[in-house]
């Protein structure tokens, strides 16, 4: 059977078939899906992302030296990663500093975003700073700051208020092992 209105493949749109829940309008409902790979090709705001990796390179020369990289951004959570390969210590295990510095960069990071998500400025400081090792991790780590663990208030830079900041969450962890820091 046709339907009224047809959807552009460009769109990447899938029709699933007929919804058959009652309704009580004649309107016929169909599910349509648009698969996503997988979520590491969500990066909302690529082109603030590539901003903000490129000014740590300018202005934080470690970073590239390390391979500090945006893996992924959804406009909640932001994720960092670097190789294994320059950031292992003698014992063949990540160094602690790149570590600390990865988990540093990826809390800077979503707050740097989340000001120009809010069209606010302001100065990032990090201010107080904790890190600690449960145990060695080995293979390539990722930083994940999720709006979900920040606390602050934001919202008070936007009164032109002084702000009591924010607290980016942090945590690293290697995928295949769940080893976190």
């Amino acid at each position: 059977m046709k339907t009224r209105w047809s959807f552009s493949p460009s769109w990447g749109l899938f029709n699933q078939g007929e919804i058959t829940t009652p309704t009580t309008t004649p309107i016929r409902h169909f599910l349509m899906i648009k698969p996503v790979a997988t979520l590491d090709d969500i990066l909302h705001r690529g082109d603030w992302c590539a901003q903000l990796q490129q000014a740590w390179y300018e202005h934080i020369p470690l970073s590239e030296k390390m391979g500090v990289r945006i893996q992924q951004y959804t406009g909640q959570k932001f994720i960092t990663t670097m190789p294994e390969t320059g950031n292992q210590n003698p014992h063949h295990t990540l160094f602690a500093g790149s570590l600390f510095s990865l988990a540093t960069l990826t809390g800077w990071g979503l707050i740097w975003l989340m000001l120009r998500e809010r069209h606010l400025g302001g100065t990032i400081i990090l201010a107080d700073a904790h890190i600690r090792y449960s145990k060695p991790i080995s293979g390539k780590p990722h930083a994940v700051a999720d709006l979900g663990a920040l606390s602050g208030d934001l919202d008070r830079l936007g009164a032109r208020t002084k702000s009591t900041g924010a607290d980016a969450g942090r945590n690293l962890w290697r995928r295949d092992a769940g080893c976190s820091v």
